[in-house]
């Protein structure tokens, strides 16, 4: 009874040690899967690039309106010119009475000009169509920019699960060193008592070395994956990050492959970038057609005022003398210009048709990678379960083979394979466990997102 109590308390000591409380600034540095993600929106460039591109794209769109706009110019000029005096003739000087060259004054003569001119495009078929395609790639831009910020996020779930997958390893591997060094305490306790060769301590050493190869291994993999997380969330890839980890809830998503498939079809910004890229398309085509159909009409007018040699008097004189108005309509019509339209409709008509296609494939696209997210959900999760169940029976052929080894009935070898059956068991469900997150990732992709429940 005494020993049982013994037992107990320090049990209960050390469950005191080695789970102590965390202090506030952990907590604060440990983020969740929800913080990386909002960090991510945030800092990402691959998001604030395809941002760039909207607001560039809607500067497009504002350029391509400007070709209706009308366009107002003018201009003032005004020039001096001085002429200086010239030799008329020769006469006699009063004073001396010598013969002198006579010279004429200056003449200064200038000019001055003010006009004005409006021009304006009334219809022009290809504009408008020019319009409506920067629309639509303004649109296509955005549902890229909304594809940008999915598969990032899914990307952030991918690597925060792979940072815990293999923190979770290395945890495991330290575990199988503490267990390799408790072998080879009681291999060198056997030896000195006689019940074991060295042989066994040998081994039992060599096992030891080896598990710490892996841990140095696993530690490496660690850091990789937070450098790789830090980069997707776009900070410093060597600034140091804590996970806190949610409960993993491993459930079927009870959603069949239609109903997957259609919600894919409907939602994935991918697919809908496409369809607005397909109607740019179009459009171009259109207005290409339009050049060879359809006139193009534009009004003008202007206004300028002159004179020379008279000075400006004031705004009136703008008005009341030396002015003219000029109005004019124009309307062109192609009638031939070297094939040179033809082929570009030849040219815009083959990438629409080539967009078409491109749309298509990617719905194809689109169902396998749905196909293929649900089939390997299932299997991850099923495999949860069949690895969970594996690691039981390795636990306990673990104990009974130390349990042999312990009475001398076992060998070493017997207990170090024991040894290694169990912690590859482990091994295999962790990567089952945090697989089943990573594929539910993948299939959140795949249908544009899972609904909020």
């Amino acid at each position: 009874m005494r020993l049982g109590r013994l037992l107990f308390a320090l049990t209960v000591l050390a469950q005191g040690v080695l789970t102590h409380p965390v202090t506030a600034q952990e907590a604060q540095d440990s983020l969740a899967l929800k913080d990386c993600v909002e960090i991510a929106l945030k800092n990402n460039a691959e998001i604030i690039n395809a941002r760039y591109n909207v607001d560039i794209s809607d500067v497009a769109v504002q350029s391509a309106k400007g070709a209706l706009l009308p366009r107002i110019s003018t201009s003032y000029g005004a020039n001096k010119a001085v002429t200086g005096p010239r030799i008329t003739g020769q006469i006699i000087d009063p004073a001396t009475g010598q013969v002198i060259s006579a010279a004429g004054q200056s003449v200064v003569s200038g000019s001055q000009s003010v006009g004005a001119n409006l021009s304006m495009t009334i219809y022009d078929a290809n504009t408008l169509s020019s319009i409506a395609a920067s629309r639509a790639n303004h649109r296509a831009t955005e549902q890229t920019f909304q594809n940008t910020r999915l598969t990032t996020v899914q990307t952030v779930k991918q690597r925060f699960f792979q940072v815990l997958q293999a923190e979770k390893l290395l945890n495991l591997n330290k575990e199988s060193v503490r267990v390799a060094e408790e072998s080879l305490r009681r291999a060198q306790t056997m030896y000195e008592i006689g019940s074991a060769p060295v042989s066994d301590v040998l081994t039992a050493r060599s096992n030891l070395e080896s598990r710490k190869v892996t841990v140095i291994t696993q530690q490496n993999a660690v850091d990789i994956a937070k450098s790789n997380l830090a980069f997707t969330l776009g900070i410093d890839v060597n600034q140091p990050i804590r996970l806190k980890e949610d409960t993993l809830a491993v459930r079927p998503i009870g959603m069949a492959y239609e109903q997957a498939l259609r919600r894919a079809l409907d939602r994935r910004p991918d697919l809908k970038a496409r369809k607005f890229s397909l109607e740019q398309n179009r459009r171009q085509l259109e207005g290409t057609k339009s050049q060879i159909r359809r006139p193009t009409v534009s009004l003008s007018a202007g206004y300028g005022w002159g004179t020379q040699n008279t000075p400006f008097r004031g705004i009136e004189d703008l008005f009341l003398q030396n002015y003219n108005y000029t109005f004019g309509l124009s309307i062109q019509m192609p009638i031939f210009n070297g094939l040179s339209t033809e082929n570009t409709i030849r040219q815009r008509k083959l990438q629409y048709l080539q967009s078409v296609e491109q749309l298509r494939r990617d719905e194809r696209q689109v169902a396998l990678s749905v196909k293929q997210a649900l089939l390997n959900l299932d299997r991850s999760r099923q495999q949860i379960d069949a690895e969970n169940e594996a690691v039981k029976a390795a636990e306990e052929d673990f104990r009974l083979a130390e349990e042999r080894y312990n009475f001398g009935a076992g060998t070493i070898l017997e207990r170090l394979q024991a040894q290694e059956r169990m912690f590859a068991a482990k091994n295999r469900y962790i990567n089952a466990t945090y697989g089943y997150q990573q594929e539910l990732a993948n299939l959140e992709a795949a249908i544009g997102g899972l609904e909020e429940e």
